[in-house]
């Protein structure tokens, strides 16, 4: 299942296979001939499968309303939102694919701006919101700078680049879980074309060190989860073993530094990390076939009372203050 399969995007449905420039919004949609998911909505449904539905492309209900919503907000001149998604996008779209910017991104010219700089005009937001609703990422000048900053820093990072060279951008790969049948979907940024070589994903970020990025990646995110997936449907779908995933993280911060982390195939912590990470992947899969079977996504909002559990380090703290067995009336002595 290794030959790489060009696609005319009609109303065809995709099977298992390896695709080369899907379109973002054909990917991200209800693309193969079953029900499918991806990284972002297994990590959603091990949360609350309610709410994956209620967003997700396989739900009829969700794309009429999210057209209606767009032209509203082109009607209404309401500016688009999420404006953190629109740079890391862009930060992509300047390092995998430069040649589409052009048509990808729309810097939003000064002179409709507001004088403190704002997106407050109504010239403004007439303007961002007609563009959003075309597919571009809207982009200030000063943050189209700081992008154009970030892929300079990127061009002279030669560990960074050396670890890009010879990969496919974006390429899609496209399998079913031999257990549930459910059709699984992962496109990493860089994939390499043989195994003993590193997949490798960009990522931007506020956070303040590398470190921290790291262990809300791990934490709140579950970045192990698609780094396993990644892994998977390289193996599954290209017949490779990658070494893991190197993740290229860069500051939006100037001067927009870099720093590689990676989750690596043979280390102790990386086998550690990618268990778990398919033990929750297993339970996320079955989770989705039982709840696309019964046509019931329950929430976890629902149900009787339940009992408040702290989580563990305040768990310690009190078994450590039920140890002294007194009050500490440090403070409070007469």
């Amino acid at each position: 299942m290794n030959q790489v399969t060009p696609i005319e995007i009609t109303s065809i449905k995709l099977g298992p296979g390896v695709y080369d420039d899907l379109p973002d919004e054909f990917y991200h949609g209800d693309c193969c001939a079953g029900p499918s998911i991806s990284s972002t909505g297994l990590r959603q449904m091990l949360n609350d499968p309610a709410d994956y539905w209620e967003g997700s492309a396989l739900n009829p209900v969700v794309a009429e309303v999210r057209k209606r919503a767009q032209e509203e907000a082109i009607a209404q001149g309401i500016a688009p939102q999420k404006r953190h998604f629109d740079i890391g996008k862009s930060a992509h779209l300047m390092l995998l694919e430069p040649q589409r910017i052009g048509e990808s991104v729309a810097v939003i010219p000064a002179d409709i701006l507001g004088s403190n700089g704002a997106l407050s005009t109504k010239a403004a937001k007439t303007w961002a919101a007609q563009q959003a609703a075309a597919g571009r990422s809207v982009l200030k000048p000063e943050e189209w700078d700081g992008i154009c900053d970030m892929a300079d820093a990127l061009a002279s990072h030669r560990e960074a680049r050396a670890l890009m060279a010879g990969c496919r951008i974006e390429q899609s790969h496209i399998w079913q879980d031999p257990q549930t049948g459910v059709f699984i979907k992962s496109r990493p940024d860089l994939t390499p074309p043989e195994s003993g070589h590193w997949i490798v994903d960009y990522k931007t970020t506020d956070a303040a060190t590398p470190d921290d990025w790291s262990r809300k990646s791990l934490c709140d995110f579950r970045l192990d989860i698609q780094t396993a997936l990644q892994l998977w449907g390289a193996n599954e779908c290209l017949g490779i073993e990658p070494l893991g995933v190197v993740y290229i993280v860069q500051s939006k911060k100037k001067p927009s530094r870099i720093a590689l982390r990676r989750i690596a195939r043979q280390s102790t912590i990386g086998q550690d990390l990618l268990a778990a990470a398919r033990l929750d992947i297993r339970t996320a899969l079955n989770r989705f076939a039982i709840c696309w079977e019964t046509g019931r996504w329950p929430s976890v909002w629902d149900g009787p009372a339940a009992d408040m559990i702290p989580p563990s380090f305040r768990q310690r703290e009190i078994e450590a203050q039920l140890a002294k067995s007194v009050p500490d009336w440090t403070g409070f002595a007469a």
